[in-house]
């Protein structure tokens, strides 16, 4: 029993409905259906066919949450790459004010070799 609106026509198509609550509204709406139609086997078999078995989680759901994963990963590079730019101006710092080397400059930070080779990437 799939719910399904045309993609040119009401709150969805005039922006005033996001299509991860649209998706949700019409999952839910299985899923009350189903609730309703426990009394009736042959009805609930086939709601949970369609359903995929699945009585908890929703394409939307998890959308949302593969999106948050997404948003995750990429907000952990931007900050690594963010410190990593801040550690190689202190590191240019180091060396143009107290007139260390390179490598005097990394140890002095406390970095290891890997972070050391991201930041002359960098420099």
């Amino acid at each position: 029993m799939a719910v399904k609106a045309g993609k040119d026509t009401g709150l969805e198509y005039r922006e005033r409905l996001s299509t991860y609550y649209k998706k949700t509204i019409v999952e839910m709406t299985e899923k009350v259906v189903a609730n309703l139609a426990a009394g009736y086997t042959n009805i609930r078999k086939e709601v949970r066919t369609v359903m995929g078995g699945k009585i908890l989680e929703y394409e939307a759901k998890t959308l949302l949450r593969q999106g948050e994963q997404k948003g995750e990963q990429k907000g952990k590079l931007q900050e690594r790459q963010r410190n990593e730019k801040e550690l190689a101006q202190m590191v240019k710092n180091l060396m143009a004010n107290l007139g260390l080397t390179a490598e005097q400059a990394f140890n002095s930070l406390g970095l290891s070799k890997e972070a050391q080779e991201n930041i002359l990437k960098n420099m």
